[in-house]
């Protein structure tokens, strides 16, 4: 992406264009899943372009998270297993990563560790 976004009170992840990875454990409306579910989102976080439910999103469990790019194509994988495949993706040669959380008007703890980018 050109741009960094940065984001607001609510449901507001904090990027602008291109995709993300969303794991949502919160029940919204406006498009949003009501379960909880893992995500591939594009441009905002209402356009998900395909998601699937998983209460794994807010066990309190430590878990393996894999999102690979290769050959146009988006792949998520959670503890070893492909849970989304999107194809035709256009990534930008130079992307940002980021990790971000958006809890509405609640609070939720989120933790990560061992985060690796390879090319």
């Amino acid at each position: 992406a050109k741009s960094k976004g940065i984001g607001a009170q609510g449901e507001d992840l904090g990027f602008t264009g291109e995709y993300g990875v969303e794991l949502d454990s919160y029940p919204h409306n406006g498009g949003d899943p009501d379960k909880k579910h893992i995500a591939i989102i594009k441009d905002r976080v209402s356009n998900h372009l395909s998601y699937v439910e998983d209460d794994r999103v807010d066990d309190s469990k430590w878990h393996t998270l894999k999102v690979v790019y290769r050959k146009k194509t988006l792949g998520v994988y959670l503890d070893g297993k492909l849970l989304l495949t999107e194809k035709n993706v256009e990534l930008a040669k130079d992307v940002y990563i980021g990790i971000t959380a958006a809890t509405g008007g609640g609070k939720n703890e989120h933790r990560f560790r061992n985060f690796r980018v390879y090319r």
